[in-house]
């Protein structure tokens, strides 16, 4: 009986992400039917054409810093394992292209395969896998609530103290993650040094969705011709977007889904005529970047 409700539990979960999916990917598809000509202008000028080069080399680069704290957590689960950083590095550029697959969880799955085949054990795979998911939603959650609650609570209804909300949102993420550090301590499931570089994964993580939001104002900055008003609170967009296409089920990469969060904060934050653009236009450096890290690790394989 368990089984059949976790089958049919998991057939509802991946039939609603589906539906999500299929309706992000007709709402850009509208935005985009309706903003041809528009689009077309934006993406011929040279500056968001060097935009869009500058913007892929750089989250090429930014994949390292999620690349090296799985790795590290890899390696912290299994001590005196022969899993090697510079094999764990080639692993994750390898896994990356595997995302763009129907569903997105097969660079996850793949990885975990390529990475027990270098040595590492199933112990300290499924600890990482669990450990990096929680991570990255409570780094992405982090900055999505601080940098863009605030003034999305301010379209969505007047409502008074909303930076008091973020506040208060965010302490309670973190009193979470410290009662489960204190928690898995108290059981013993938790050595102090495994702590304290789970501590520094999320720093990783959280310096990843930063720099990430970066690369969304250059997109919008290029594409406007002038930078836009609220540049934080595009940082938070990109990391809602990100997080948006995480957790729904069975999008490839985010796809759709990201870019409908992406076009409608863009819009909140008074960029609707160059929204659009900057969404495919993060949508294509992000693809770039995931097939330079690709090709790095399969030529360092060899």
């Amino acid at each position: 009986m368990t089984s059949l409700l976790e089958g049919r539990t998991g057939r509802i979960v991946r039939g609603a992400g589906l539906i999500l999916t299929l309706a992000a990917l007709v709402f850009v598809g509208m935005k985009i039917a309706t903003s041809s000509s528009l689009l077309a202008d934006d993406f011929t000028t040279r500056r968001f054409v060097a935009a869009l080069a500058c913007g892929t080399a750089l989250y090429a680069l930014l994949c390292s810093l999620i690349a090296f704290a799985w790795v590290t957590l890899v390696r912290a689960a299994d001590d005196g394992g022969k899993f090697t950083t510079r094999e764990g590095l080639i692993i994750f550029g390898r896994s990356q292209i595997l995302k763009y697959l129907p569903s997105n969880v097969l660079h996850l799955i793949g990885r975990y395969g390529m990475a027990h085949a270098a040595g590492a054990s199933h112990a300290a795979l499924l600890f990482a896998l669990a450990a990096e998911t929680a991570l990255l939603i409570g780094a992405a959650s982090t900055i999505a609530i601080v940098l863009a609650l605030p003034l999305a609570l301010h379209h969505v209804a007047d409502a008074l103290g909303q930076s008091s909300v973020a506040l208060v949102v965010l302490a309670t993420l973190g009193i979470l993650v410290a009662s489960s550090l204190w928690w898995l301590r108290r059981r013993g499931l938790l050595k102090p040094k495994l702590g304290l570089i789970i501590l520094a994964a999320f720093g990783l993580y959280l310096c990843f969705f930063l720099l990430n939001g970066t690369l969304l104002w250059l997109l919008t900055s290029y594409a406007n011709g002038t930078p836009p008003t609220h540049p934080w609170f595009i940082f938070g967009v990109a990391a809602t977007a990100w997080l948006g296409g995480f957790v729904v089920p069975g999008a490839p990469a985010g796809l759709g889904i990201r870019e409908a969060i992406l076009t409608s904060g863009l819009a909140m934050a008074g960029l609707g005529p160059i929204a659009l653009t900057a969404a495919l236009g993060y949508r294509i450096v992000t693809l770039g970047g995931d097939v330079i890290v690709a090709i790095i690790g399969y030529t360092f394989r060899r």
